[in-house]
């Protein structure tokens, strides 16, 4: 995701510029740059709340089955490297990262949802030339 927004930020970032009037350009850019960082915020807020939510009862489910190991699926929420670090057998490290993996697939799922709706609105939008007459001003 971040290769293909860095693609086509500054595209949208230019088209936002060459959209509103030249006095208001950097009110436009601005606007563009709030929202931008809004969205990604809101964003992972959303996408990270379905990651907890669909990892945290399976690694409950994990702990009620290896009472033994429930400190280190608990401690693998804030740090993953405490699955490979942690001395976990393969066949519990493998189905932990079997549920981590599921977790991700929604977070997928919920990002090609989010992606979609903006296609969908992308598509009430107007043209807008990108061709303007720019005055000279004489100081």
């Amino acid at each position: 995701m971040g290769i293909g927004l860095g693609l086509i930020i500054q595209t949208l970032l230019i088209a936002a510029q060459k959209a509103a009037p030249v006095e208001y350009m950097a009110s436009a850019t601005t606007l563009f740059m709030f929202m931008r960082v809004l969205g990604s915020s809101v964003g992972i807020a959303i996408l990270q709340s379905v990651l907890q939510n669909t990892v945290i009862p399976k690694l409950d489910f994990l702990s009620a089955r290896y009472p033994e190991y429930a400190r280190v699926f608990s401690s693998s929420l804030n740090d993953q490297g405490a699955i490979y670090n942690s001395g976990l057998p393969d066949g519990i490290r493998i189905e932990l990262i079997h549920y981590y993996v599921q977790a991700l697939q929604r977070v997928f799922i919920g990002g090609a949802a989010f992606t979609g709706v903006g296609f969908l609105l992308v598509l009430g939008l107007g043209h807008i030339p990108f061709s303007r007459k720019v005055r000279q001003t004489t100081q």
